[in-house]
């Protein structure tokens, strides 16, 4: 969606996934460097990932520290937040854009948009992809957004 704001979930969202880029870049270099067969030492994954960070600061001028207990976990396949989070939601990534643009297009045609008819519209979408395996009751609208 060029041109619109992003969410303040969005706003939130983007430094998290800048993050989680740059620490896959570092458990790249720290495995590339435990394969390396030339005798030479390999990086720890403390400094596989200050130079991830500072090839970064170089890059963009901005400082992302990487914890490297956490390299050490994504090394031994533990999930990022971003990549639990949405294996916990009910839409594809490919579904979400969709249904934001649904949100802001059906209250600018001049109609009332409801969380009763977002959640409708949702229910559909899941309902689709997901068959017999998505509850027959749909999603439960609790009263609030976030649940």
């Amino acid at each position: 969606m060029p041109g619109r704001p992003l969410s303040n979930t969005k706003k939130r969202q983007l430094p998290l996934e800048e993050q989680d880029s740059l620490m896959a870049c570092a458990v790249k270099l720290y495995l590339d460097e435990k394969a390396k067969t030339d005798g030479t030492k390999a990086l720890s994954a403390r400094a596989a990932c200050t130079q991830t960070s500072d090839r970064h600061f170089i890059k963009t001028g901005k400082r992302i520290n990487l914890a490297d207990s956490t390299l050490l976990c994504w090394v031994n396949d533990r999930k990022s937040k971003v990549e639990s989070n949405t294996e916990k939601g009910w839409l594809l990534p490919s579904e979400v854009n969709p249904v934001i643009e649904y949100a802001v297009e059906v209250p600018s045609r001049g109609f009332p948009l409801s969380h009763w008819r977002l959640q409708e519209h949702v229910n559909d979408i899941c309902e689709t992809h997901l068959g017999p395996e998505f509850p027959e009751e749909g999603l439960a609208y609790s009263g609030h957004i976030g649940s």
